[in-house]
């Protein structure tokens, strides 16, 4: 225990020198934490900072989230990814404005309830806006401890995760839950970093396994991710009447509620003249050709997917009509008002409307 007790009062000293100075830790309304804590859950601090602000700006309380429609909540939210993480704060502020008068429940267990909140997203809510001992495991954290205990386990295992909380039980200090989560996530993220860890800056070197075994970059140890599937994607560029073809994605894909071109996907890539030739067998009514962009493929990378995108023009003459499931042509003079990926936005940025910013 004096250990534990040790650990914690150098990393809360340490911390209070040392902590950058951010908006969400200027604050202890639980929306506004709730915000950052979801917006930095897959994104950089020095990315998410301006998400924050932009989308705190456009719907500064829940009751404003709660009444915003899904297409002005993904737009904001565009280029940030994991989609789902805003689809969900708009379905939770609904139930905060619903069930409990658009305040956040002050403990743990209720808020673990609510949709897009799990165990990290609940605790740091609990400990640092209503302070209840609860403590974070995030990326960050589970690299402070393990290398701190010297942890031989996959800290991404069953086993690994389970210990890994036992732990976090164990360290957390309960006179300030707030301070303590935000200290060692700092650690994490300040000094105890994934590469070169800078472990002379340590406050908590002294104790720490990794550190004095010299084993500091053998861990954290994980097991091997999945494998990464390739998909190749023909993005059909349909204009008409100044107008552009978009349909919104459903449910059973990525990027689901953003709107994005029609395509063609092959399972691997097919040369250029045997496309072209699908295309005008497809779209006879129609002018095609290969629209020129810096390479014939754009890679976007997803967590467990690569997209390879290829772009083509198709200009359908004045008498016929483009089929193509539920896509429908939006004037050129509102498009930057739809939500989309971030390859496309980026493909409508270079190529084809440069006010189309996020």
């Amino acid at each position: 225990m004096t250990q534990l007790r040790e650990f914690s009062d150098l990393l809360l000293n340490w911390y209070s020198d040392h902590k950058r100075d951010l908006p969400w830790r200027r604050t202890k309304i639980a929306y506004r934490i709730w915000v950052s804590e979801i917006i930095l859950q897959q994104t950089r601090v020095a990315q998410g900072m301006d998400y924050y602000k932009k989308f705190l700006s456009r719907f500064p309380t829940v009751n404003k989230l709660a009444g915003a429609s899904e297409d002005e909540i993904l737009k904001i939210w565009q280029g940030l990814g994991y989609y789902s993480r805003a689809r969900n704060m708009h379905a939770t502020a609904q139930i905060l404005v619903e069930k409990y008068d658009g305040q956040f429940p002050d403990n743990y267990n209720e808020l673990i309830q609510l949709k897009g909140i799990g165990p990290y997203t609940a605790s740091a809510i609990a400990s640092i806006c209503f302070g209840e001992p609860r403590p974070v495991v995030d990326g960050n954290v589970m690299r402070v401890i393990a290398r701190y205990c010297g942890l031989e386990i996959p800290v991404n295992s069953n086993e690994g995760i389970k210990r890994i909380h036992e732990l976090a039980e164990q360290f957390m200090e309960a006179t300030t839950p707030g301070d303590y989560n935000q200290a060692i996530m700092e650690l994490g993220a300040l000094i105890c970093v994934p590469q070169k860890a800078q472990c002379q800056k340590c406050p908590v070197n002294k104790e720490c396994v990794a550190f004095n075994l010299g084993i500091t970059d053998k861990l954290p140890i994980k097991t091997k991710k999945s494998k990464i599937k390739n998909r190749y994607l023909d993005y059909l560029c349909v204009v008409k009447n100044n107008s552009i073809y978009l349909f919104k994605r459903g449910d059973n894909d990525i990027w689901k509620g953003l709107y994005d071109m029609p395509f063609l996907e092959h399972i691997q890539p097919k040369p250029v003249n045997e496309t072209l030739d699908d295309l005008q067998t497809k779209f006879p009514e129609s002018s095609v050709k290969k629209m020129k962009t810096e390479s014939e493929w754009h890679v976007h990378l997803l967590s467990h997917q690569r997209i390879h995108a290829r772009y083509w023009h198709l200009e359908p003459s004045e008498s016929s009509q483009f089929n193509y499931q539920n896509a429908e042509p939006v004037s050129f003079g509102t498009i930057e008002k739809y939500p989309v990926s971030k390859l496309t936005e980026r493909f409508f940025y270079d190529c084809c409307f440069p006010i189309f910013v996020a």
